[in-house]
């Protein structure tokens, strides 16, 4: 118990000391200095400050070059969505005319038993291309929460 004891106390001194010893960065004064252009770079979109009027023509590019981008993202996120929607309205589109064809058939004779089941298969067929275009939406919607993009930019919103 006593080497236990001793060994925490040495390890206890070692400890203490390096942390007084300048590569610890305790006795050192390390000052670092942020300039408007070090916020800039991680400047959000999303972040809609109020600029002063005095800019310069370098700052002027800046902004036109920031709000260029910012309309590109726009557009991206726009189309990705838009090719989403599509996709879920034809996938509908088709479980519909699927369960039309069922209750169709169901109304024509009990005899298509195997015209059932084929119609059936397809209808199923139809909810998985469904479902899965849903959940691609709900993945891309994922992504652009992440990313910190405006829920408006997906429903084609802009300013």
């Amino acid at each position: 118990m006593k080497i236990y004891f001793w060994a925490l106390l040495l390890w206890t001194l070692f400890a203490a000391v390096l942390s007084l010893s300048p590569e610890a960065g305790f006795c050192e004064d390390k000052t670092v200095t942020y300039t408007n252009d070090d916020i800039d770079k991680y400047r959000n979109p999303s972040d809609n400050k109020p600029q002063a009027q005095g800019k310069t023509q370098p700052s002027a590019i800046k902004d036109e070059n920031r709000k260029a981008r910012q309309k590109q993202e726009q557009e991206y996120w726009c189309k990705r969505a838009a090719v989403l929607k599509k996709k879920i309205e034809n996938a509908g589109r088709d479980v519909r005319e699927r369960e039309e064809d069922i209750s169709r058939e169901q109304s024509k004779s009990v005899r298509t038993s195997r015209k059932m089941g084929t119609l059936q298969g397809r209808l199923r067929k139809a909810k998985d291309h469904l479902s899965s275009a849903e959940r691609d939406l709900n993945e891309l919607e994922a992504e652009a929460h992440r990313k910190g993009t405006p829920p408006g930019w997906l429903r084609c919103q802009f300013d």
